[in-house]
């Protein structure tokens, strides 16, 4: 597990970077709970950590979520 912390509230979670529906496996879940959180500008979906959110957070998404979570890691 790792977690940060927004300012207003501590947020744990899987290592697994695209796991955001925080069950273990990547499915539609994490998709449809990524998008959400990226919509509302969630900290959480500011995957590159540069402060915005646009494209360059989808596509780093994209790209850890085809790699998988088997080493339990980030890629």
């Amino acid at each position: 597990m790792s977690g940060f912390n927004t300012g207003t509230e501590p947020i744990i979670r899987q290592t697994c970077l695209t796991d955001f529906y925080i069950d273990g496996e990547l499915d539609f879940f994490d998709v449809s709970a990524f998008l959400d959180a990226f919509q509302t500008q969630d900290p959480m979906a500011d995957l590159n950590g540069d402060g915005n959110f646009n494209f360059f957070d989808v596509s780093m998404f994209i790209v850890e979520y085809q790699s998988g979570c088997q080493s339990g890691k980030p890629s």
